[in-house]
């Protein structure tokens, strides 16, 4: 038997049958059952765990609340919307009570009639980890549907009221925001291992209770009356088959993310960047990758100041804005922040080698930069192969003391004069087909071998430890091979 909620097969005596609208009967494991932000009749409905004052202790999601609402309900106050032929409210509610009240139609190949992607679990502490340290957690609304079982009471006929929503599993349909969901329920998932004494996460008690009451805005589609306005204009509706509310909802997670874009990587970096320099942390995904932000910086410094690259780098990744686009920068750069050495160096220090660097490029391929088009130095390739050229540049004058400068710069990368980079016929550059991470790794090995070929020792020595590691890889992949044989 499979549980309902988690999806895997349950072990020992399984809780239920709870029966759905649908007039599905579902049955639970004794593990999402004992989830203390997971509400089923036949349980107290009370979040259970360990504190540090006694063995166990019995928290309830609102104390004075519940008790002044009918049994059974939850009393949300609300605000009645119209959007079109289609009834929605906005409210709020605690994240304790989503989790409680909450499911979804999760995609399967076995039951056809879901829709909604698996969590990713990164994605899912990422959100838990922002909850927990951001000093400004904001969490956008989410989407749910409710059916004709919830209903909408007015003050005074207007459009305030108060939404009553069954206390049970399913009464609230989740649309939109299941990651945004997944991050609170990290928090009563360890709390429930908390209690039961299977959690080593050193997880503070109070601030999870805090998390699990925090609120969250709500808009709620009424997806039963939305079904009824199709069921009244059957052209747009299949013949013969009655519109269901899940339809609605299918219909409206598709739109929400066929129609959505994503900002642009370099719009990402540049607002990472901004943030940083507010003075704002605990935002995970900055933190997880701090020296990006320093790398925007030197991309926003370089296209801003009197450097070679000055407007030429596009910040926000919009169409005609420069040819070297931020994200590219910044990621090419990660082999020389990688360096324990630059990683020490002060901010100034690493903004100073970047702008030497690429003024020595600058000086040895002019036609490059002032005719980008019909050259590959300022395109994606050559940003790649020479940033990952600078972290060997760089080592290369560390390992001899000095820092660096332009005559040290310059006495490395004199052997590449002229490498051709152009893009037309009938001459193009030799690596004007490379694409891809392949392609940068062969155009960077190619100016490695010029190098080498210019007399510089310190390139012989890369180009060893380089098939080195690839001689590595392939003994591995031979192995990995053979294993699966046998």
């Amino acid at each position: 038997m499979i549980c309902s909620c988690c999806g895997l097969e349950i072990q020992g005596n399984p809780h239920g049958p709870y029966n759905r609208l649908s007039g599905v009967t579902d049955y639970v494991c004794d593990r999402c059952w004992s989830n203390p932000a997971l509400f089923y009749p036949d349980k107290v409905r009370t979040f259970s765990g360990v504190t540090s004052d006694t063995k166990a202790s019995v928290l309830s999601i609102n104390a004075d609340e519940k008790a002044a609402e009918p049994s059974g309900l939850l009393r949300v106050s609300a605000v009645k919307l119209r959007q079109g032929n289609v009834i929605a409210y906005v409210g709020k509610m605690k994240s304790a009570e989503i989790l409680a009240l909450y499911d979804l139609k999760r995609w399967s190949t076995i039951q056809l009639d879901g829709y909604q992607r698996g969590v990713y679990e990164e994605r899912r502490r990422e959100i838990a980890r922002y909850l927990k340290n951001c000093s400004i957690p904001v969490v956008p609304a989410i989407l749910v549907s409710i059916r004709g079982d919830s209903k909408f009471i007015s003050e005074d006929g207007g459009d305030i009221g108060i939404l009553e929503i069954p206390r049970r599993k399913g009464s609230i349909m989740l649309i939109d925001g299941q990651h945004r969901v997944s991050g609170f329920e990290w928090y009563a998932e360890q709390l429930t291992e908390m209690a039961a004494g299977n959690s080593d996460q050193g997880l503070d008690w109070s601030e999870s209770m805090r998390i699990l009451h925090y609120e969250v805005p709500v808009l709620f589609l009424d997806s039963e009356s939305a079904a009824e306005v199709l069921e009244r204009d059957r052209e747009q509706t299949f013949m013969g088959k009655k519109v269901m509310p899940e339809d609605v909802e299918r219909v409206v997670f598709y739109t929400l993310n066929k129609t959505q874009r994503g900002i642009t990587p370099s719009l990402k970096d540049m607002l990472q960047f901004f943030i940083q320099k507010s003075g704002m942390r605990g935002i995970p995904a900055i933190e997880r990758e701090r020296w990006r932000v320093d790398a925007a910086e030197i991309g926003y410094r370089m296209n801003a100041e009197a450097s070679p690259m000055e407007e030429m780098i596009n910040l926000s990744g919009t169409s005609g804005m420069g040819p070297v686009q931020l994200n590219s920068f910044v990621t090419s750069l990660k082999p020389l922040f990688a360096l324990q050495s630059f990683q020490n160096l002060s901010p100034e220090a690493k903004y100073d080698f970047i702008k030497v660097y690429w003024s020595v490029l600058e000086k040895m391929f002019r036609e490059g930069f002032k005719d980008y088009s019909n050259n590959l130095i300022l395109k994606s390739i050559g940003i790649y192969s020479l940033n990952w050229l600078a972290a060997d540049i760089y080592d290369w004058c560390d390992a001899k003391n000095p820092p660096p400068t332009e005559k040290s710069i310059l006495k490395f990368l004199r052997p590449l004069r002229g490498f051709n980079w152009r893009t037309k016929t009938p001459n193009p550059s030799p690596i004007k087909a490379f694409g891809g991470t392949a392609g940068v790794r062969q155009a960077y090995r190619m100016l490695l071998k010029r190098l080498e070929k210019g007399g510089i020792s310190e390139a012989r020595k890369k180009l060893k430890k380089l098939q080195v590691r690839v001689n590595d890889a392939q003994e591995k992949s031979s192995l990995r091979k053979s294993s699966k044989r046998s």
